[in-house]
């Protein structure tokens, strides 16, 4: 009764927030959904019971989930503390890789009524195709994560984050990425980069400047960087 009371309030929201909205949800509407959604998982899980009901009721929430974890991820990969809002949203990163905005929306609504149909498959048809469901979505899910992770959201090919989370020198070309953004409105005229390598710093500091050069020892070893 709960959940369709949730739907029936909505369904009502999305005509007026489909594009062009006309209302936006804000943290408070957005959390007791997902809380919501969460419990309800969990009753599904409990009362369908065994393997099907766990995977029923994580694919009913799949989406949700799959952008927390996707969220945090990417957050932790920019050194930003995962609460902090950035611009990282899958549905941000579809539209930033060229998808018009509705179109964008519509893939995530397809994604998740594709998901929720596969768990309700599974707890119809019992565990075998429970598991097949859950694979498959859990397959998708990870494909898209990967596909939209490398969209870059910076500018500088690198989406803001310099080499892996675990390169050994990532932090501190992450704290030094962060100063050179913050010096960056002081760069005039001609701006000599001296140990450019691949020019992590270029697109920081390149709107800022008549002309961007740099320069390096060994500029063989970056064919692409343009030394």
């Amino acid at each position: 009764t709960l959940c369709l009371l949730l739907a029936a309030s909505l369904a009502a929201y999305l005509f007026y927030n489909f594009y062009p909205a006309r209302v936006y949800m804000g943290d408070t509407g957005s959390l007791l959904i997902g809380f919501v959604m969460g419990e309800a998982a969990i009753q599904v899980a409990f009362r369908v019971g065994g393997v099907h009901g766990i995977t029923t009721g994580l694919l009913l929430v799949a989406v949700p989930c799959f952008e927390s974890l996707f969220l945090i991820l990417i957050r932790l990969a920019k050194a930003v503390i995962p609460s902090v809002s950035t611009y990282d949203h899958p549905t941000q990163r579809l539209i930033h890789s060229g998808i018009p905005l509705k179109w964008a929306v519509l893939r995530m609504y397809v994604l998740a009524a594709s998901l929720a149909v596969g768990g309700i498959l599974g707890w119809v048809s019992g565990d075998l195709v429970a598991l097949w469901a859950f694979g498959i979505g859990f397959i998708l899910l990870v494909i898209t994560g990967i596909r939209i992770s490398r969209v870059d959201m910076s500018g500088d090919g690198l989406d803001g984050r310099p080499g892996s989370v675990f390169d050994k020198n990532w932090l501190v070309h992450r704290i030094l990425r962060r100063r050179v953004i913050e010096v960056a409105q002081h760069a005039r005229g001609v701006l000599v980069d001296v140990g450019c390598g691949s020019r992590p710093y270029e697109s920081a500091l390149i709107r800022q400047v008549d002309l961007y050069v740099g320069i390096d020892l060994n500029p063989g070893r970056y064919a692409q960087g343009k030394v």
